[in-house]
């Protein structure tokens, strides 16, 4: 195999280049030159998804008797912050089916490695793994560690070619694993409304910050902003429109993150209020974007959560070893009967053999309290709905003087009856300060399509 290229070279000669060409111009009429080499040859004998296949719970060495090298496409890039350490590489500019991080210690690899250069990556030698669920490439440890600068000079070349990178239009709730380290676009989303004033970080502290974006049909996902990054102290925007961003996860939470702010176009006008009661399928709420603290009661964009009494306790969002989860008890509540209702948006049930399912736990268990109803009237008035119970659908955790160790799931509950229209799956406790106060915990309350 022969390569024409000697990156720490080239590298050092791009620098060079880069400040002699400063030293000529104003600030404003600086721009990166165009370094031209001659094209590495490179023997691609290897893919992403080769690598992705390798994945197991620990990190595994690549090995190979002969060089082992792979090509994609950079969609991340590092100038503005937001990105620190790691380069995003996906295997085409159109349509992708793999992509990979790259985590090293290198820094500043927008001025030689842009959104849309070819690279060529040689992963023999290298550890695969996920960093908290994220496919990636670098040394070894208990996760994916960061390889050395030289290293990483050493590793990934850089292509003449350069191309433009399409992101993959898909909506909030159609993202999967398939788009892990990949650049996809979201149309017609927005901030919460109760951003408005608050900026992408926090200006005070380098700590990360989630905002929560959402659709017009109550699907949500996570964008990440570093505390590090160079726009983090400017506002959110208040409308609605198109997101760019490269996908990602994180302990089982999908997250997207933006190279700068030109990834967001929210021009248009926000969501009715009305359009927020009714989603598609599949729909999923884990509680992982909402807020806890002290009397951090549920309160998500078309969802119900009433005390029919008329009391200040209702179910709540709790978090515990990083889980976040809505909680519900009669303990303390001084309400004899105590009955708090949670209701999902409505669902259109739009694709086959729609089911439902959630995990449960119970605790302090004194009696049951916890059932379950369906409704495709329900308007805001839970009088004036048709409820029909379907708790005996349901594995619902009971019995446990203490925690378990797992929360239980409530198996499959056949939603077919109902297909073509929309549901609304109610959560009811009946329980009293003086007489069951069994707490129960619910968490990645789901409805779908089964095969």
């Amino acid at each position: 195999m022969k390569r024409n290229i000697i990156f720490t070279l080239s590298f050092f000669l791009m620098v060079f280049l880069i400040n002699g060409f400063t030293a000529c111009v104003s600030d404003d009429d600086f721009s990166i030159p165009d370094l031209i080499i001659e094209e590495p040859e490179v023997d691609i004998n290897f893919t992403i998804a080769n690598v992705l296949e390798l994945i197991t719970e620990t990190p595994i060495k690549i090995e190979s008797e002969v060089p082992l090298y792979l090509e994609g496409y950079v969609v991340s890039s590092d100038e503005e912050g937001n990105f620190h350490k790691n380069l995003v590489i996906q295997n085409v500019p159109l349509n992708p089916s793999a992509g990979i991080t790259i985590s090293t210690h290198a820094t500043n690899m927008y001025t030689f490695f842009e959104p849309g250069r070819k690279v060529y990556v040689r992963v023999d030698g290298l550890y695969v793994g996920s960093f908290r669920g994220l496919p990636s490439l670098g040394e070894n440890g208990n996760e994916v560690e960061r390889m050395s600068v030289g290293e990483f000079e050493k590793r990934v070349v850089r292509s003449n070619i350069k191309e433009d990178i399409m992101p993959t239009v898909i909506s909030v709730n159609q993202l999967t694993d398939i788009h892990l380290n990949t650049l996809v676009q979201f149309n017609n989303v927005e901030f919460l409304s109760n951003y408005e004033g608050l900026s992408y970080a926090n200006p005070n502290d380098n700590l990360g910050v989630d905002r929560t974006l959402k659709d017009c049909y109550n699907n949500s996902v996570i964008v990440r902003n570093s505390g590090y990054a160079n726009f983090k102290d400017e506002l959110l925007p208040t409308g609605n429109g198109s997101l760019i961003a490269v996908a990602g996860v994180f302990n089982g939470t999908y997250q997207l993150v933006i190279r700068d702010t030109e990834d967001i176009d929210f021009e248009g006008e926000r969501c009715p209020e009305n359009a927020r009661t009714e989603g598609l399928m599949p729909f999923e709420e884990s509680f992982s974007t909402h807020p806890t603290g002290a009397e951090s009661y549920l309160d998500l964009p078309g969802w119900t959560n009433i005390n029919i009494n008329g009391g200040e306790n209702r179910y709540e969002v709790r978090e515990y070893n990083g889980n976040k989860y809505t909680q519900i008890s009669a303990f303390q509540s001084n309400e004899d009967p105590f009955e708090a209702w949670l209701v999902t948006p409505g669902v259109r049930l739009d694709k086959p053999n729609p089911i439902l399912m959630f995990d449960s736990k119970d605790g302090y268990f004194n009696g049951d309290a916890l059932s379950l109803y369906v409704s495709i009237d329900f308007e805001g008035d839970l009088n004036t709905a048709t409820w029909l119970d379907i708790t005996d659908q349901a594995n619902i955790s009971t019995g446990h003087a203490s925690w378990q160790n797992e929360f239980t799931n409530s198996g499959t509950i056949d939603l077919s009856d109902y297909a073509g229209q929309k549901v609304y799956i109610a959560f009811r406790y009946l329980g009293g300060d003086f007489d069951v106060t069994t707490t129960y915990q619910l968490d990645n309350i789901e409805i779908k399509s089964v095969e």
